[in-house]
């Protein structure tokens, strides 16, 4: 078995820009620049097999190479936050890209995600973090914007947890981003 997300590596320029946002927030375990990813599709643990269906269907992707922005903050978890994030600028390109992603899981046989997709790079997760500590940091990076980067690839990514510490992350398969080819004229 082996837990697997599809995700978008977050440059060193970017990450460089969000670590001194990593700061002041009680019960925050900051995340590690190594760490530091866009999620497109949370894959979950699954069989070897499997996996290889849908690194098959994930190398299949066309699509252009695109610019993004991380812009504005929050916070999941409503009462009990469990989890400081950054967004991103609205962005049709990357919206595009996970449903390109979230299509080849499906086709390689994973039920559709449940979750409603947001957008964001996780910056910590929360123990015991007061609403009010959760919600400072949401007003503090309100208007947060870091520079535009340049979106090439996309990653599969498998994450093992560790007792009593942080899930470890790994890159498993890159698989750059390619404009589809032009239809011949018939």
């Amino acid at each position: 078995m082996i837990r697997l997300f599809a995700t978008i590596a977050i440059p060193d320029a970017t990450a460089e820009r969000l670590r001194p946002l990593q700061v002041g927030v009680a019960g925050a375990h900051w995340v590690a620049r190594a760490d530091l990813h866009l999620t497109l599709r949370f894959i979950g643990e699954i069989d070897e097999r499997l996996a290889e269906d849908v690194d098959a269907e994930l190398t299949e992707i066309r699509h252009a190479p695109f610019r993004i922005v991380l812009r504005g903050a929050g916070f999941f978890g409503g009462e009990t936050p469990h989890a400081l994030w950054i967004g991103t600028a609205p962005d049709p390109a990357l919206d595009e890209l996970h449903r390109k992603v979230e299509r080849a899981c499906r086709r390689a046989g994973l039920p559709p995600d449940p979750r409603v997709w947001k957008p964001h790079v996780t910056l910590a997760r929360l123990t015991a973090t007061p609403l009010a500590h959760a919600m400072a940091f949401e007003r503090r990076l309100a208007t947060f914007q870091a520079a535009p980067f340049d979106v090439e690839a996309f990653e599969l990514w498998s994450s093992h947890r560790r007792r009593g510490a942080a899930s470890v992350y790994a890159p498993e398969t890159r698989y750059p981003l390619t404009p589809a080819a032009p239809e011949k004229p018939a």
